[in-house]
């Protein structure tokens, strides 16, 4: 399969990530490491943000906490370039973002395209990657991932979203094993109760 994001090589407003098999691999043990020193979910949060606005070269990121049944999410981690007015609120109403509320209820990746009027007479297109935090068919929050500038219209000509196929694999990976450590965190508070 051709990679969706391979006409954004020289344009500078989309960037691209150097991710190579081995450099994904090296990543996600080093996370999957990580994950195991962390005892709170905002822990675990803090250190996946922080892997995937370096590696991904995002302009934001952030992680929203979730339960079956919440209509409203609120943050608990976040990443932002300084200077950009933030696409995403603090808290996200789930009644008015159907796409979302589908993402989390079928725990699946969702890519789309949002426009953001914050930015003067020049609105700004963002690409968002929005990949639920899970485990065994049971979502536990959901990350959030955007580029400013980076569209399938600008992106010379692509036909695609501005995320390669490898790089939302990645994410994929990223929020599972997140998912699956958040899982753990959960389940050995239970046993200590």
């Amino acid at each position: 399969m051709a990679d969706r994001a391979s006409n954004r090589v020289n344009d500078p407003a989309c960037p691209t990530s150097e991710l190579d098999e081995g450099a994904i691999a090296k990543i996600l043990r080093r996370l999957n490491q990580s994950f195991r020193t962390q005892t709170t979910p905002a822990a675990l949060g803090q250190v996946a943000i922080e892997q995937l606005s370096q590696t991904l070269q995002l302009d934001q990121a952030l992680l929203y906490p979730y339960e079956a049944g919440d209509a409203v999410l609120s943050a608990l981690v976040q990443f932002g370039t300084p200077g950009l007015t933030p696409i995403f609120p603090q808290e996200l109403h789930l009644r008015q973002l159907p796409l979302l509320q589908q993402s989390l209820a079928q725990v699946k990746v969702a890519i789309f395209e949002q426009a953001s009027g914050n930015h003067g007479d020049d609105p700004a297109l963002w690409s968002i990657l929005a990949a639920p935090i899970g485990y065994l068919g049971t979502a536990y929050g959901l990350l959030l991932l955007a580029r400013r500038g980076c569209d399938s219209a600008n992106a010379q000509g692509s036909d695609g979203p501005a995320w390669s196929d490898r790089e939302q694999a990645f994410v994929e990976d990223v929020a599972a094993q997140l998912g699956g450590a958040i899982a753990y965190i959960f389940s050995k508070s239970k046993t200590k109760a």
